[in-house]
């Protein structure tokens, strides 16, 4: 999805791992109806889906990026939300990163992916009455 504007929030979200990502997929609110995004990745490795309360929303995403085999992956994801944190999910090892709203609210995910998760991007909805 190229648009982003249509999105009001992120609702639930589901991981597949074991020592790396295998795949990630988001649900969220559009146009007040739920619409579930593709599947990035392969639909391999443990499942977890993880559902917000109706309050809860996403500020920041933790992480480890690196080899796994000879395939450079997102190792490792970690959900932090205005209310607890979810994972990590993965194997912590390679290059920590930390993508944060630094005040605002995640209502998106982009990325890549061939055999597993290769990349992650966020989309970042900012308050209204951000000066």
């Amino acid at each position: 999805m190229d648009d982003m504007s249509a999105i009001y929030e992120i609702y639930g979200v589901t991981i597949r791992y074991d020592d790396t990502i295998h795949a990630l997929s988001m649900r969220y609110t559009l146009d007040d109806s739920s619409f579930k995004q593709t599947l990035w990745g392969r639909e391999t490795g443990k499942l977890t889906e993880i559902y917000f309360q109706d309050d809860e929303y996403i500020k920041s995403v933790r992480g480890y990026v690196g080899y796994f085999g000879d395939i450079f992956t997102v190792r490792s994801l970690q959900l932090i939300t205005n209310l607890k944190s979810y994972g990590p999910y993965g194997k912590e090892e390679g290059i920590p990163f930390e993508l944060s709203t630094c005040g605002g609210k995640i209502i998106g995910f982009h990325g890549c992916s061939g055999a597993y998760l290769d990349a992650i991007g966020v989309y970042v909805k900012w308050p209204e009455d951000r000066s």
